[in-house]
């Protein structure tokens, strides 16, 4: 007599992974936040050099937003 095919519920595997990523980014953010700080510590150095350099405020925020850091 032929077996039943057995039926696997994937439900929990899924879950367990996305448990881990969560664990994963969660041990992650305080990096990640630090790095976010950082950079905005180089966008405003940025900024402010493009200020010193004569360029107006606008000018300065146009060329921070083109530049990808």
């Amino acid at each position: 007599m032929a077996r039943a095919p057995k039926v696997v519920s994937i439900a929990g595997v899924q879950q367990d992974k996305l448990a881990a990523q969560v664990a994963e980014l969660r041990g992650l953010l305080p990096a990640r936040i630090e790095y976010q700080r950082i950079m905005a510590r180089l966008q405003r150095a940025a900024f402010d050099a493009y200020l010193a350099e004569g360029f107006t405020p606008e000018q300065a925020l146009e060329l921070c937003k083109a530049l990808k850091l």
